[in-house]
């Protein structure tokens, strides 16, 4: 499990892993959605961390994509 420091005056989030480690950061990229920056730049990630990664992003995007799939001309 994952958890989030309060959103900065950028709008971006601190990531933290289960045991407090800082493992990176949520940003918003260029699209508008919420992207993850990893601090570790070597070793393996595991399909857990993964997911939990991906899930936090669904659910931080979530509205965003909403409206970017109402657009008409996105269709």
């Amino acid at each position: 499990m994952i958890y989030l420091s309060e959103k900065n005056k950028h709008g971006t989030y601190v990531v933290y892993w289960e045991n407090g480690a800082n493992i990176g950061e949520f940003i918003i990229g260029d699209d508008g959605y919420y992207v993850y920056f990893p601090i570790q730049k070597y070793g393996y990630i595991t399909s857990y961390f993964m997911r939990a990664i991906a899930d936090k992003l669904d659910e931080l995007n979530k509205d965003w994509d909403k409206i970017v799939r109402s657009d008409p001309l996105i269709k």
